[in-house]
């Protein structure tokens, strides 16, 4: 059997990148642009050549402001997620809602380890 090398071009990375960006500003017309007002927590990240700032979700407003901000259908209470960057498993409410580089963005829970946000969640189960 003869050994197949697979050969990824660096483009479509470059390309799925802008269409993320085009498909999360074409959802969003206000509430990913417009900064929480209340930030409760400062995220030192890359040792601390990063800054983003977290909102903490009061449990009672969770999934309506999940809902605001994901960019996509957000998944019922209870489903279990994947944070691709981590390989961590979490509940849809536990996702945070962070403000970096001038727009609201749902995160995983593990986002200081890996950095993932909502496009890198793989759903898995309802529970």
């Amino acid at each position: 059997m003869e050994d197949t090398k697979l050969n990824f071009p660096t483009k479509p990375l470059t390309f799925v990148v802008e269409a993320r960006d085009i498909l999360i500003k074409a959802k969003f017309s206000g509430p990913i642009t417009g900064k929480v007002s209340k930030v409760d927590k400062t995220i030192h990240l890359d040792a601390g050549m990063l800054t983003v700032e977290e909102y903490i979700i009061p449990d009672d407003q969770k999934m309506d402001v999940l809902a605001q901000y994901y960019p996509f259908e957000l998944p019922k209470r209870g489903t279990l997620m994947c944070d691709i960057h981590t390989n961590k498993t979490f509940l849809i409410q536990e996702s945070k809602l962070i403000w970096d580089e001038g727009a609201n963005l749902v995160v995983s829970p593990f986002y200081e380890e890996g950095q993932g946000n909502a496009l890198d969640f793989i759903e898995i189960d309802t529970i």
